[in-house]
């Protein structure tokens, strides 16, 4: 009973984005094979360290966002793409109570389609009442970076497979470029939580800079099975075979593969890796995660599997309270290590 509710409600859901996304807003973007080869071969995929460069220096900005307290400050991003709107990063920052002994930072990393931050106010107040700040920035072609006209979401979910390509290359860089920041200005940890999309840009992070520790939750780190095969990814599987892509298709898997995370090393220590997966989860799919903590090139990460889907983990509070309380506890681990 409780599996058939919660796939049920994942693919409720699913169906109703993709009824939104197809029927209602009807747009319709098709990228050839050509188009997406060439702008891969451009930003360099194939060297991890090419399709992610160091991020630009934004100290100052974090600095004043710091100083302002909390609410929204709007920071360029570390890794222009051209595109006016989307080359802003909104930033929300919680400072954690004064009456509370500081554990450091967290960055909140949220899901797709994501355009309001009222989902994550109870684990934003866990966090906070441990003694956390708080920093929750804007992915890519979301809130208020999405182009005029275009939903917090849209290129993802409509299947635009460059702009997909620019949420992960360009989130992740901003990632990191505030995670350095906020560590250089208060000499204080910082970790990550990354939801579903968000646990993607996390892993990404775990890749490239080692950080103090990371809860994905839910977290879409393996592409192809969430886009092509699970309801959510239905326009992908509709425009794969529309364009000359699916003519490609051998090809255009190991682009999908070499984009997902756990096909790099961890620069993050296994053991500070916390991933947290839905056993009936129908939105995303880890077809390689083993019980005991590895899915393809990670292995000894701690490896949480709850009884829900992908919606349902996301809103529980039992959910909440149980990263909440390991995060905190990774923190006090790090805290004692370093005395």
């Amino acid at each position: 009973m409780r599996r058939s509710i919660a796939e049920g409600i994942d693919e409720y859901f699913s169906r109703l984005v993709i009824f939104y996304f197809s029927r209602i807003l009807g747009r319709k973007y098709f990228v050839t094979y050509r188009e997406v080869k060439a702008y891969l071969e451009e930003i360099g995929w194939g060297e991890v360290e090419a399709f992610f460069p160091q991020p630009k220096d934004v100290t100052r900005e974090v600095s004043e966002l710091l100083q302002g307290g909390p609410g929204w400050a709007m920071l360029p991003t570390a890794l222009p793409i051209g595109i006016e709107e989307d080359d802003r990063v909104p930033v929300r920052f919680y400072q954690a109570p004064s009456d509370v002994p500081s554990k450091g930072g967290i960055l909140l990393l949220h899901g797709l389609m994501m355009s309001s931050d009222l989902l994550f106010k109870p684990l934003i107040r866990a966090f906070r009442k441990e003694g956390f700040d708080v920093l929750l920035p804007a992915a890519p072609f979301h809130f208020g970076r999405a182009p005029r006209g275009i939903q917090s979401g849209e290129l993802i979910v409509g299947a635009h497979f460059i702009r997909t390509i620019d949420t992960v290359r360009q989130g992740v860089t901003d990632v990191r470029a505030l995670l350095q920041a906020y560590r250089s200005l208060t000499m204080q940890p910082a970790g990550i939580v990354g939801i579903s999309m968000g646990g993607l840009i996390g892993g990404w992070v775990d890749v490239l800079e080692e950080v103090v520790f990371s809860a994905l939750v839910v977290p879409a780190v393996q592409f192809e099975p969430t886009l092509l095969h699970l309801p959510l990814g239905k326009i992908w599987q509709q425009r794969l075979k529309e364009t000359d892509l699916h003519q490609h298709m051998e090809e255009v898997l190991e682009w999908l593969k070499w984009l997902e995370p756990v096909s790099h090393p961890l620069k993050s220590n296994p053991n500070d890796i916390l991933m947290l997966v839905g056993k009936h989860d129908r939105i995303v799919d880890l077809t390689e995660l083993s019980s005991e903590g590895t899915l393809r090139k990670w292995s000894g990460f701690e490896s949480w599997l709850v009884p829900l889907g992908h919606v349902g983990a996301v809103l529980s509070l039992k959910t909440v309270d149980e990263i909440s309380k390991w995060v905190a506890g990774k923190a006090s681990e790090h805290a004692e290590g370093g005395k």
